[in-house]
């Protein structure tokens, strides 16, 4: 594929499907869990199209669910580049 794909290619789309649990554990869901603002920013929508679900999106979640877990945190939360809350490493907020 490249990062010049020839002319005529087309694009596969592959989707995995298994059982998931309660993504921070089923305790998370009756007693809450701890997080915290991250010092990483989710990326800005012009650098890269962040409303879609690609693999390289996900670099940014895992440095903040990372630096979260290494503070005591099981959760990162991500701002935005103005300071707004964007989302959390592994889930949508609003």
């Amino acid at each position: 594929m490249g990062v010049n794909p020839p002319a005529g290619y087309s694009t596969d789309v592959i989707i995995a499907a298994f059982p998931w649990g309660a993504y921070l554990g089923a305790e998370a869901l009756e007693q809450g869990i701890d997080a915290m603002v991250s010092s990483w920013n989710r990326a800005a929508p012009n650098t890269i199209p962040t409303a879609a679900k690609a693999g390289g999106n996900y670099l940014s979640s895992l440095l903040v669910g990372s630096e979260a877990r290494r503070h005591g945190y099981q959760e990162g939360i991500a701002l935005d580049v103005n300071g707004y809350i964007s989302e959390g490493a592994g889930e949508n907020l609003f």
